[in-house]
């Protein structure tokens, strides 16, 4: 059975997704684009690369320049501030009669 493509406001929001989901997962690291398309099941194009850079255009997205080790310079794309915002993990320490057992992560 065939899917239907997405059209490109279906792409956005499928971008946005997926760096929500890596932002859930405590990795706050600038993707490029190839990292980008690997992770949504897509082969790095131009059409990806036009889209991001509309992101980029309406404030959806930030870019910076990645330096990668032994060749050009890239583009690393991460959602602008206020785009997401994950909860804060908090750390709790855990004592037992004043001595400290352990910590636990709290969301």
């Amino acid at each position: 059975m065939k899917r239907k493509a997405l059209d490109r406001a279906g792409r956005k929001m499928t971008i946005v997704t997926w760096f929500a989901i890596r932002i859930q997962h405590d990795n706050y690291e600038h993707a490029t684009s190839y990292t980008i398309a690997k992770g949504l099941g897509l082969s790095a194009s131009g059409k990806l690369r036009d889209i991001l850079n509309e992101m980029v255009e309406d404030g959806t997205l930030k870019v910076v320049s990645v330096d990668k080790a032994g060749r050009w310079k890239g583009s690393g794309y991460m959602l602008a501030d206020k785009t997401f915002n994950a909860p804060r993990k908090k750390t709790i320490a855990i004592k037992s009669r004043g001595a400290l057992v352990g910590q636990m992560e709290m969301f």
